[in-house]
């Protein structure tokens, strides 16, 4: 089934460069070339919690509070980068499939929760869709 999504406002290759300069300092180990995925609490045995924030403090904040034992993968919502007032649903689509296919190349999860706080709500249920769509199990997802 094919859903066409309005044209982004912000072209991709824009958002991508505005979010690295938002990610640059961003706790965690850099996933990706780009540095807009990051992951903190690697080792830990639970099933990932892939999060979608606002704000840098944010991810180590959540990753604190869940504990070592809980991989936390970090991404960046739109906020800032698009004028949410202007945005369409396009841009949440787009940026939520091009993590889509960061994190699938750099990560051979069959189960993940999925979540996000604020915009990255937004953007965290089309990569929970982008997610299903591909037979990666969303076991959970947490919108905020």
């Amino acid at each position: 089934m094919s859903m066409i999504m309005p044209l982004s406002s912000v072209p991709l290759q824009r958002k991508i460069c505005l979010l690295q300069n938002f990610t640059r300092s961003w706790a965690g180990e850099v996933v990706d070339s780009e540095g807009l995925v990051r992951i903190l609490n690697p080792n830990g045995t639970q099933r990932p919690l892939i999060w979608c924030f606002n704000a840098e403090h944010e991810f180590p904040a959540l990753a604190q509070a869940l504990g070592a034992d809980q991989p936390l993968i970090g991404l960046r919502s739109l906020n800032v980068v698009v004028d949410f007032k202007r945005k369409n649903l396009g841009e949440d689509y787009e940026i939520a499939r091009y993590y889509a296919q960061i994190l699938q190349r750099h990560f051979d999860y069959q189960t993940v929760w999925i979540g996000g706080n604020c915009q990255g709500a937004a953007v965290s249920a089309e990569l929970a869709n982008a997610y299903t769509q591909s037979d990666i199990e969303v076991a959970g997802q947490v919108l905020m």
